[in-house]
């Protein structure tokens, strides 16, 4: 049977990371530090290089950010949702 390129090319990078030869870098975790989006803040308003940065960063912690007793209203805004919008557009065409 014969393989092709991309079946060749598949099994020697299986091999590479089996044998120890190439090591994946795992991605760390992100604590949700709702302080880390004050930036943001302000930049929902004019989305700023900043603002945008830091959704990337922190997407996945925008639900729990929504629910914060104290600061959570600045998720609600309509404005963060066009801001998230406009960012994650950017980073899509990038």
């Amino acid at each position: 049977m014969k393989l092709g390129g991309m079946s060749n090319w598949l099994m020697v990078m299986l091999w590479l990371v089996l044998s120890g030869r190439i090591q994946i870098q795992e991605t760390e975790a992100i604590e949700c530090d709702i302080t880390q989006m004050k930036p943001c803040w302000e930049g929902f308003k004019t989305g700023t290089v900043l603002c945008c940065f830091r959704i990337g960063a922190y997407i996945s912690c925008f639900c729990d950010f929504a629910k914060d007793p104290r600061d959570g209203y600045h998720f609600q805004d309509p404005n963060a949702k066009v801001a998230v919008a406009a960012c994650l557009r950017v980073k899509r065409t990038t």
